[in-house]
């Protein structure tokens, strides 16, 4: 990728001004030390580096993005083997400082930042378009984060409730989602569809108290099934053993088959 670095007109623009962008192959163990009175994204193009920031190191790879804070102190250092290319965005405004809490690696697979190279092709409204990217960048971010956070409170529901009704039409609404991205997201982010995640949580649960000698039925009851055999049913295809051998079959061995 060849190296340039753009000087932006500061037009003072109010929730996002950028102020430098560019791009730049690094030659191997090239290292920067920085701190700006601005915030600074770079997007890692191809290659790996290091982050430090204080006495904590940060592995950088491809499709990742490093984020140096306002005022941070840190340096950055191109692999010896493997340098990487590296695109940077530096801007201020009112939006800029929500960057701070975001951790200082993220993935980002977008081609977003390959989008803002045709910056260097323009005559005019260079900081609009860039300032345009930011706030794309802004929406994926922070999206993402209102992602984890959905997805972290609908596994908290049911670690703490499992034993009663759930159903993913009901945690939808309560969320104001549609049933259907719920059931993606969470998936996505888990790995385990919302159901699933239900009936994992349930028969783990139900394996403890088996051992603490509950029997079928009270442990069915409490894990929030009301049929004996249907539970006893559900137990066997997620463990390969009835609930009844649960204290021979499954000594020291895992839930899970």
């Amino acid at each position: 990728m060849e190296k340039y670095n753009i000087i932006m007109d500061n037009k003072q623009l109010r929730d996002f001004n950028p102020v430098m962008f560019g791009c730049e192959t690094c030659s191997p163990g090239y290292q920067y030390i920085t701190i700006r009175d601005y915030y600074l994204i770079h997007y890692v193009a191809d290659g790996e580096g290091e982050l430090y920031i204080g006495e904590n190191t940060y592995p950088v790879k491809a499709r990742q993005i490093f984020i140096i804070k306002k005022g941070q102190f840190c340096s950055y250092k191109a692999s010896d083997t493997n340098p990487w290319t590296y695109i940077w965005l530096g801007f201020v405004g009112e939006l800029a400082p929500r960057f701070e809490e975001l951790p200082p690696v993220m993935d980002y697979g977008s081609g977003l930042f390959m989008d803002m190279l045709a910056v260097k092709n323009m005559n005019s409204f260079q900081e609009e378009y860039l300032t345009s990217k930011l706030f794309q960048l802004y929406i994926d971010l922070f999206q993402n984060e209102t992602v984890s956070k959905y997805t972290q409170r609908v596994r908290n529901f049911i670690d703490y409730n499992y034993m009663g009704s759930i159903s993913v039409e009901e945690l939808a609404k309560s969320f104001n989602l549609n049933r259907r991205y719920l059931s993606r997201i969470f998936k996505e982010q888990i790995g385990f569809s919302v159901q699933e995640y239900l009936v994992r949580t349930r028969i783990t649960k139900a394996t403890e108290l088996l051992k603490k000698g509950f029997s079928v039925q009270q442990t069915a009851n409490m894990v929030g099934y009301t049929d004996q055999f249907a539970f006893s049913k559900i137990y066997k295809k997620y463990t390969g053993v009835t609930p009844l051998k649960i204290k021979t079959e499954l000594q020291g061995k895992p839930v899970f088959r």
